[in-house]
């Protein structure tokens, strides 16, 4: 995961994220890289995702991310594995506009 590598990342807005379920390697495993991740971070999940449903996948991996909490946030809509666009580019544009300014 790249956010957690690079230092130069300063925020960032991941769209339906979430830990595996099934066994891959360590290497490549996001358990082992979301507690070192220090950027503010916008996590935009859907609650019915079959990819990586909501208990067992997208909220740990959320719980785990090393950002402080008060630079990490969570949206949760009623959808499965997608958003609602108009809506998630919204909220996506809010956060960076928080972290680097409006755009003029």
């Amino acid at each position: 995961m790249m956010l957690a590598m690079e230092p130069r990342l300063k925020a960032a807005a991941l769209w339906i994220p979430g830990l595996y379920l099934e066994t891959v390697a360590p290497e490549v495993d996001g358990i082992n890289f979301a507690p070192r991740v220090k950027a503010a971070t916008l996590v935009l999940s859907g609650r019915y995702d079959y990819n990586f449903p909501d208990e067992p996948s997208s909220q740990p991996f959320f719980t785990r991310l090393g950002t402080p909490a008060q630079h990490k946030r969570r949206v949760l809509y009623d959808t499965g594995h997608n958003l609602p666009r108009n809506e998630a580019v919204k909220e996506t544009l809010d956060w960076f506009d928080r972290y680097f300014g409006v755009v003029r």
